[in-house]
């Protein structure tokens, strides 16, 4: 299903969707160990890029992608999936979110990190409320 969702096509990703989707109804400690967190930060880092503007992209005048595609998936899939892996990997999913809009990272990274993070804000403060309850801190 990873590779359904890292298929060039947005119309490909968004048939894994719901399988994602329905694995959060299966609490984590029942899930088989490989559906568990190792699995979700290949996830991310997939949805994460998927979520990006190519490095090309200039207008969607002139784009390869479908402008109304490419928001759907990002505003109603993605962020959904994203969500159920901020879930699970709490503070290490911020800590991906903090290294796109590190160093000089091209536009495209930071808009799409930017979405992400406009799009799971309260999710965000939630997790790392809880890391900080916890011990565990915020990403460094």
């Amino acid at each position: 299903l990873l590779r359904l969702c890292a298929g060039g096509e947005l119309r490909v990703a968004e048939l894994s969707i719901d399988f994602w989707v329905g694995l959060q109804d299966t609490a984590v400690a029942q899930r088989h160990e490989r559906l568990r967190a190792p699995l979700y930060r290949r996830l991310a880092t997939l949805l994460l890029d998927k979520c990006t503007l190519p490095a090309e992209f200039t207008s969607w005048d002139e784009a390869a992608e479908d402008e109304e595609e490419f928001r759907r998936f990002r505003e109603q899939s993605a962020l959904e999936v994203l969500g159920a892996c901020l879930s699970l990997l709490a503070c290490e999913f911020v800590g991906q979110l903090q290294a796109m809009l590190q160093g000089s990272p091209p536009w495209q990274k930071l808009e799409a990190a930017l979405f992400v993070l406009r799009g799971l804000h309260v999710q965000i403060k939630g997790a790392l409320r809880g890391s900080a309850a916890d011990g565990e801190g915020r990403p460094s």
